[in-house]
C-alpha cells in the first residue's frame, strides 16, 4: 500500500461525499434525479418513484456512497495518486464550504 497517504484519502474521501450529495439530494440535479427516477407529486405532499428501487439506493448513502467512493478508490489506485486528488480538491473544497455553512445556520 505504498504512496497513499491519509490526506488524499481525506480528500477524495470527502469528494465522493460531495458526489453522493449531488446524486441523491441536491436541487440543481432536481430535474435530472426526477426523470430518471420517474418521479410524481400526490397529493398532501408525498412523492411517488415509478423506480422505487433506485430512489432508495440513490438516497442511501450506504448503497450509492460505497459505489462512488469505490470509483474514486479505484481512480486513486489506478489512475494516478497526484492526478486524482487534484480532481477531488474542488469537490472536497465544496464539502467543507457546505459544512462550514451548516455550523454558521
Amino acid at each position: 500500500m505504498t504512496g497513499y497517504t491519509f490526506t488524499g484519502l481525506f480528500i477524495i474521501s470527502l469528494a465522493a461525499w460531495r458526489c453522493w450529495l449531488l446524486l441523491s439530494t441536491d436541487v440543481i440535479l432536481d430535474p435530472l434525479r426526477d426523470w430518471v427516477l420517474g418521479t410524481t407529486e400526490v397529493g398532501g405532499g408525498a412523492t411517488h418513484y415509478k423506480r422505487a428501487k433506485l430512489a432508495t439506493f440513490l438516497g442511501c448513502p450506504w448503497c450509492s456512497g460505497f459505489w462512488i467512493a469505490l470509483a474514486w478508490f479505484a481512480a486513486w489506485h489506478w489512475w494516478s495518486h497526484p492526478n486524482t486528488v487534484l480532481v477531488a480538491i474542488p469537490l472536497a473544497i465544496s464539502t467543507v464550504v457546505g459544512l462550514t455553512t451548516k455550523l454558521d445556520d
